[in-house]
């Protein structure tokens, strides 16, 4: 008697990969680069779900947005296919460094904290999108999120909008000026962009998965190469 063909099912759980987006909505941010931003968050959030197809991955999206004030789009991290986009609205001062110290706070895996822990899910990516050429006074809250372990382990980058931004607060973000990223300054770029780093995080951290963080230098190459078709 022939045995009936299933499909099995081993019980391995995905692990979660957190995507932290940082966005400026001051009023540096008004006009096209808002626009752009809101634009390229309702495609981001409709095409990061076939990023699980290639890999053995739950995205988790969280969403903080400063001006006068910081605060979480949504008061939890969701799947990308749950994640509503309101658009943001511009206006007020880029209190960069009261977002820092809030991201600082929710990088945990403590109470009221984002985060698994770490044999639940992967590093998380970080990503900063601001256009405000004036920044300052961000010091002492990028100092509290620097000695936030989470956040040293993450993988991390800014992309400015427009031509007018802070590129010494945004290495100072990141850590290296490789990871601040030009691209033309488009919805489908912008798009583009964060799936290639999400992409290639995933595809060179399954390679690495021995390592905490991943080859940062050849992310950077891959990207490098994506990069080149999507400017």
């Amino acid at each position: 008697m022939e045995m009936e063909e299933k499909e099995f099912d081993f019980g391995l759980p995905n692990k979660i990969l957190p995507v932290f987006f940082v966005i400026d909505s001051s009023a540096g941010m008004s006009g096209a680069k808002t626009d752009t931003v809101n634009a390229a968050m309702r495609k981001i959030l409709r095409e990061l779900p076939e990023i699980k197809e290639l890999s053995f991955v739950d995205l988790r999206v969280a969403v903080l947005a400063y001006a006068n004030d910081c605060q979480w789009v949504r008061p939890m991290p969701a799947i990308p296919e749950a994640f509503e986009w309101t658009d943001l609205k511009a206006g007020g001062e880029a209190r960069f460094g009261e977002a820092c110290k809030e991201l600082a706070r929710k990088m945990t895996t403590k109470e009221n904290g984002f985060l698994q822990r770490p044999s639940s899910g992967y590093p998380p990516i970080v990503i900063l999108l601001a256009g405000d050429e004036y920044a300052s006074g961000y010091e002492a809250g990028l100092d509290v999120l620097l000695k936030n372990n989470w956040f040293k382990h993450s993988l991390k980058f800014a992309l400015p909008i427009g031509s007018g931004y802070c590129l010494r607060m945004m290495e100072a973000f990141t850590g290296m000026k490789e990871t601040v990223l030009n691209f033309k300054s488009n919805p489908d770029c912008l798009c583009k962009t964060v799936k290639s780093i999400v992409e290639n995080y995933c595809r060179i951290y399954n390679t690495t998965y021995s390592e905490y963080k991943p080859g940062i230098l050849r992310l950077l190459e891959a990207l490098k190469q994506d990069m080149e078709l999507i400017i």
